[in-house]
C-alpha cells in the first residue's frame, strides 16, 4: 500500500463503551500495526494529517455524516456493516421494503448514501452480506465477507490462573454484556434447576438495571453450586483465556447475534458449545453445534445436561486468526486505494 494510513473508526469511543465490535476495532487496529501497516485509531479531536483512507468497524447512523464528509472531500472509506443477517425470504422483502420507505426520509436517506456509497464493504458473515445486497441495495462486487479476528491465547489459553483463583470445580462459562438479548437470566434458571455452576463474565448493560437486578438474585442462588458473576473482568485480563480453558461447557442462548465472538473464544479454545435456536447460529461457523430452545425451560435443561455429560470437543477454522484477517483487510484497502488513485487521476483501469 506504499505506506498508505489507514484510520479504523471505532463503533463507539473506546473509553466510552467496551463491547464486542469495539474489542474488534482495536483489536483490528493492533492486527495491522503488527503487520507493519501505517494505521491510526479515529479521534475526534486530532488535527493531524488526514489518512489515506478509513475503515469504520461497525457503522450505526451517527457515523453516516462523518463518511458522507469523506467522500466530499475525496476520502476513500470501508465500513463494516453489521445486519444481524436475516435468512427469511420474507424478512429480507419486509425489511427491504421497510428500509426503502425510511431512505425517503432525512436522516435516514443520509444514511443509506453513507452505506451504498462506501468504497467498499465488509461484512462478517453470508448472511449480512446478502442484506447489504438486498436491502441497501449495494453493489455486490463491493462486498466482501471477513470474520471475526480471535486472538490467539485463547487457542493457547492455560486454566492455571483460573484454578488458582477460584478452585478446580467444572462449570457453565457465559461471556458477554449481561443483557435481555444475550439470556443470562435464563441460563441461570436452567443451571439452577441442574445444580450446575454458571460463571457469568461481564458488566450489565447500564441502561437495564431491572434486568441485572433479576440476573444478581438468580446469580445468588447459583452460588450455592459454586457459581459466579465477575463483572469486570476486561477482554484483555489473562483471567478471561484461563477462564474458557477451564471451563467444561461454553453456553450462549442469546435471542439474537451476528457472530459473536465469545463464541468463536470458546471454539479456539476447544471447549463444548451450547447455542440458542435464533439465525446466527445456523451460520457459519456455528451451524454444526448443538442448539437448544431459548425460552423452554424444559427443553433447554435436558439440552444442557446432555452437552455437559458428553459435550464435543470444537474447533475453531484458521481464517479466524488475526494474521489472516488482517490480511483480508489489507487485500480490500489495496484495491480501494488503486480504484481511488485511477478516479483521481482521471484515467480508466
Amino acid at each position: 500500500m506504499n505506506n498508505a494510513a489507514i484510520c479504523v473508526v471505532p463503533e463507539y469511543p473506546l473509553n466510552l463503551m467496551e463491547g464486542g465490535v469495539q474489542v474488534q476495532a482495536l483489536a483490528t487496529f493492533n492486527a495491522l500495526r503488527e503487520r507493519g501497516t501505517n494505521v491510526r485509531m479515529f479521534e475526534w479531536s486530532s488535527s493531524t494529517t488526514p489518512a489515506d483512507l478509513y475503515h469504520f468497524v461497525g457503522f450505526p447512523p451517527y457515523l453516516a455524516s462523518l463518511a458522507n464528509l469523506l467522500r466530499r472531500k475525496g476520502r476513500p472509506y470501508v465500513c463494516t456493516l453489521l445486519c444481524g443477517g436475516q435468512r427469511d425470504f420474507l424478512q429480507l422483502w419486509t425489511s427491504r421494503i421497510r428500509h426503502r420507505l425510511n431512505a425517503t426520509l432525512p436522516g435516514r436517506r443520509e444514511y443509506h448514501r453513507a452505506v451504498v456509497g462506501a468504497n467498499a464493504i465488509v461484512t462478517i458473515t453470508q448472511a449480512d452480506a446478502a442484506v447489504a445486497r438486498f436491502v441497501f441495495g449495494a453493489q455486490a462486487s463491493r462486498i466482501t465477507v471477513v470474520g471475526n479476528g480471535v486472538d490467539a491465547r485463547f487457542r493457547a489459553g492455560s486454566p492455571h490462573l483460573w484454578r488458582e483463583r477460584y478452585g478446580d470445580r467444572p462449570f457453565v462459562l457465559c461471556v458477554g454484556q449481561v443483557q435481555p438479548r444475550k439470556n443470562q437470566l435464563f441460563l441461570l434458571q436452567v443451571g439452577n434447576l441442574l445444580k450446575l455452576p454458571v460463571v457469568l463474565v461481564g458488566p450489565p448493560l447500564s441502561d437495564r438495571d431491572d434486568y441485572a437486578q433479576r440476573v444478581a438474585r438468580e446469580a445468588r442462588i447459583n452460588t450455592e453450586h459454586g457459581g459466579l458473576w465477575l463483572r469486570d473482568v476486561s477482554g484483555n485480563d489473562p483471567l478471561l483465556a484461563s477462564a474458557y480453558a477451564a471451563c467444561r461447557v461454553y453456553v450462549l442462548l442469546s435471542h439474537r447475534e451476528t457472530q459473536p465472538l465469545s463464541v468463536l473464544e470458546a471454539m479456539a479454545a476447544g471447549k463444548p458449545v451450547l447455542l440458542g435456536y435464533a439465525d446466527y447460529a445456523r451460520e457459519y461457523p456455528f451451524a454444526t453445534l448443538p442448539r437448544t430452545s431459548p425460552v423452554s425451560v424444559k427443553a433447554a435443561v435436558r439440552d444442557l445436561d446432555a452437552v455437559w455429560m458428553r459435550g464435543a470437543v470444537t474447533t475453531l477454522p484458521p481464517e479466524f486468526a488475526w494474521d489472516q484477517v488482517a490480511d483480508r483487510l489489507s487485500t480490500i484497502y489495496e484495491r480501494v486505494l488503486a480504484e481511488s488513485s485511477v478516479v483521481q487521476s482521471g484515467t480508466t483501469p
